[in-house]
């Protein structure tokens, strides 16, 4: 009786003990699940991807498809701030996620990608929010170097000795024609450049012909215009090495049969001066209209247009100005529609004449008109700035005054409207492009250097906001730049000591890209040419420059 009267009470006093110490229902609290990790994610964070159509994620454990929607994820275009449909897939297990935009991703365009509170199979949580940005771009820089030897295995006549001088054009039919000088003989200053050579782009880069050699003179381009049928070549020539003098302008046409044949040259005139006195211009439909000053005193201008053949047009005296006998003309620019019509900007000196060193323009063979309202700089670095737009003729001019400020002008159906400050453009820049948009809108590049660097900036303009504030494009370049223009999106490259670097501007600049050198950091940027940027027929966009010494021909192609 007393033993089990001690088991009741031992029963009795254990079930205390046990729901005391939360016996029964009652359990242990669970720890919580780990956050999944995310350890790969396609596209990368900062990079530049090409026509991407899916975002990839790779997680380290199973995920919960259900927990999977557009409110956890989100794939945002930060050009247009609105967040991107689509469908998500899984593989590998359920580890891999893939996100299927249903439409394709815009180019040029900026994307970020937000995930919070996906779950695992196991009842993890990611609650650390996540987000990853990555820019879409429509092609990348190839390198290459193009061969200097002909089909028997020797060095190219072009490159045995140092190159000086190129011109590029695309041609009005299907290739890329590269037109360049070669240095022979000389003290350095005074170097003589008397042969010139072509290379061309068809399907690949052909061997350099030979088309003109001028022994006892000194040649420099003018122009080039290739198509299917001929190429026509126009150079300055004159006799000696002097950088200065007379000079006479020659034509060289080729016609393409089943190889080159080279046609007589043709003297257009007798003698023009200066060798920076001329400059040509050529329309969409090949049309060449070319200016250059007559007489030493520079005060004549004379112009031909060709168009199928040469034929002068009247030239342009500045006896019949009301300026100093002693001002010359400056700044030339010359302007020829697909119509056949012409515009002529020029600038004179300064002189003792008020007005001297102002800016005049002449349509056709029309009267000579006064644009500027004050005297403009003399800077031949800062040359008028002119935009053309083939469509509506419309001409946007930038120019600078002797106070160094900026102004622009424009000319629509013959009417020239007020002229405007361009405050955005500090005093001491170099501008150096101008782009027309529709609505109004401009884009212009130019340059400035400070103690130590110089850089590379842009402004834009529309008639909503006015002129922008300016965004810097590039740093520490020698800005020695080029910029092409595709379906209103601008390319601009420029070279370093690492390579050819490029950037596009698609209502912004999209971002730096680089192709570097072999042997990056041993550039040398004197016996580099500037780069040259063109596009052929098909579209791809092909770069351009020239090591002097040992001579070579690089070429990038942007596709």
């Amino acid at each position: 009786m007393k033993g089990l009267a001690i088991t009741k009470f031992g029963l009795i006093l254990f079930s205390v003990l046990l729901f005391s110490c939360g016996g029964g229902n009652n359990t242990l609290p669970e720890k919580p699940k780990p956050e999944p990790a995310i350890i790969n994610i396609i596209p990368s964070d900062g990079t530049a991807i090409i026509k991407s159509k899916s975002v990839y994620i790779t997680f380290n454990e199973a995920m919960d498809q259900s927990s999977f929607n557009d409110a956890i994820f989100t794939l945002i275009n930060n050009k247009t701030e609105k967040s991107i449909s689509g469908k998500f897939l899984f593989t590998k297990n359920d580890t891999k996620v893939q996100f299927k935009p249903l439409t394709d991703l815009e180019l040029l365009a900026n994307y970020t990608i937000r995930l919070q509170g996906v779950k695992t199979i196991n009842g993890g949580q990611l609650k650390t929010p996540f987000t990853s940005s990555f820019d879409i771009v429509d092609g990348s820089w190839t390198l290459r170097v193009l061969p200097l030897v002909t089909a028997s295995k020797n060095i190219e006549p072009a490159f045995q000795n140092r190159l000086a001088y190129q011109y590029f054009t695309v041609s009005n039919g299907s290739r890329i024609s590269l037109l360049y000088l070669e240095r022979t003989t000389g003290q350095r200053g005074f170097e003589r450049y008397n042969k010139s050579f072509i290379k061309e782009y068809f399907t690949d880069w052909s061997e350099s012909v030979s088309i003109y050699s001028a022994p006892q003179n000194n040649l420099y381009n003018i122009a080039l215009l290739s198509s299917d049928t001929e190429v026509v070549a126009l150079y300055g020539i004159n006799s000696g090495i002097a950088s200065e003098g007379e000079r006479t302008l020659i034509e060289k046409r080729i016609s393409r049969s089943s190889d080159f044949t080279l046609s007589e040259r043709v003297s257009l005139i007798d003698r023009f001066y200066e060798r920076d006195a001329s400059r040509s211009y050529i329309s969409p439909n090949g049309n060449i209209l070319v200016l250059y000053l007559i007489g030493k005193s520079g005060t004549a201008l004379s112009t031909q247009i060709y168009n199928g053949a040469w034929q002068s047009i009247n030239p342009l005296d500045t006896g019949t100005l009301p300026i100093s006998s002693t001002s010359n003309l400056l700044h030339m620019i010359p302007i020829i529609f697909n119509d056949g019509s012409t515009l002529v900007f020029f600038s004179t000196s300064s002189g003792t004449s008020a007005n001297d060193n102002l800016m005049y323009v002449r349509e056709s063979a029309g009267e000579i008109v006064k644009i500027s309202q004050r005297k403009i700089g003399l800077d031949f670095l800062q040359e008028i700035i002119y935009s053309v737009d083939d469509k509506t003729n419309k001409i946007v001019i930038i120019y600078k005054y002797l106070d160094g400020t900026f102004w622009t002008r424009t000319r629509l159906n013959g009417q020239w409207n007020n002229e405007t400050e361009i405050k955005t453009i500090p005093k001491g820049a170099i501008v150096r492009y101008l782009f027309q948009y529709p609505n109004d809108e401009l884009l212009v590049i130019y340059g400035v250097e400070d103690l130590y660097q110089r850089h590379v900036i842009s402004s834009t303009y529309s008639s909503i906001t006015g002129w922008e504030k300016s965004i810097q494009i590039a740093i520490n370049t020698e800005i020695s730049t080029d910029v092409v223009r595709v379906n209103d999106i601008v390319t601009l490259i420029w070279l370093d000591d690492e390579g050819l670097r490029s950037n596009r501007y698609d209502k912004k600049w999209t971002g730096e890209q680089t192709v570097k050198y072999s042997n990056p950091g041993t550039v040398d940027q004197e016996f580099y040419s500037s780069p040259k940027i063109v596009t052929a027929p098909d579209g791809v966009i092909h770069a351009f420059w020239i090591k002097r010494n040992p001579p070579e021909i690089f070429t990038a192609v942007f596709k």
